[in-house]
């Protein structure tokens, strides 16, 4: 498990800069890492669905009916980062204004919700979120655009490793063959991750 902190220190090495005793410290190490770390955290979350992130809920209905197109609103956790599955991917769905808006009675809603630790139980994504951290903060630090490119292209790397080791760890999610041909027909019940 590794803090906000260790993680800080991991990017600060990974740009060659000197390592901090704590985000609030008075030096410009700390100020960016404290500055960019919650918005780098949020991108990483939002990028990959890691399980350790991953919480479910049914929603409740809210009042506010949609003018139209859509019977019925929902209103999104405050804690929402991104859709993982809605209605086991049964029904068809769009997100406006901290809404979801559906044809549907009820919600049930896995998602990524706003993980701030205090501690990051898996270290993959613990070091994807550094490689993040550091190409947000590395050209303020370095003024060196072929190390943010670099930084990036090690971002994806554990990213996709990261992808590929939770995919070995949870449940198979079988997909049916209505399903996936409604998906072909549609694009609309079947969303692909554009990561992948």
């Amino acid at each position: 498990m590794a803090t906000d902190l260790q993680i800080a220190n991991s990017a600060l090495i990974k740009c060659g800069g000197r390592t901090i005793s704590s985000l609030t410290e008075a030096v410009k190490e700390a100020r960016l890492c404290n500055t960019q770390f919650t918005s780098a955290r949020q991108a990483v979350l939002r990028s990959y669905p890691s399980q350790f992130a991953i919480n479910r809920v049914q929603l409740t209905i809210n009042d506010a009916i949609p003018e139209y197109e859509y019977s019925n609103a929902f209103d999104l956790p405050e804690d929402f980062i991104r859709v993982v599955e809605l209605n086991e991917g049964e029904e068809e769905y769009v997100l406006e204004s901290g809404r979801i808006l559906i044809n549907a009675s009820e919600v049930r809603l896995r998602y990524v919700w706003n993980y701030a630790g205090p501690e990051y139980p898996d270290p993959l994504w613990n070091e994807a979120l550094s490689l993040y951290l550091a190409w947000d903060i590395c050209y303020a630090l370095t003024q060196s655009g072929e190390l943010r490119d670099r930084l990036w292209q090690d971002y994806e790397k554990a990213l996709k490793l990261t992808r590929w080791v939770n995919a070995k760890e949870g449940a198979r999610q079988a997909v049916s063959a209505e399903r996936f041909l409604e998906a072909r027909r549609n694009r609309a019940s079947f969303p692909r991750d554009p990561m992948t």
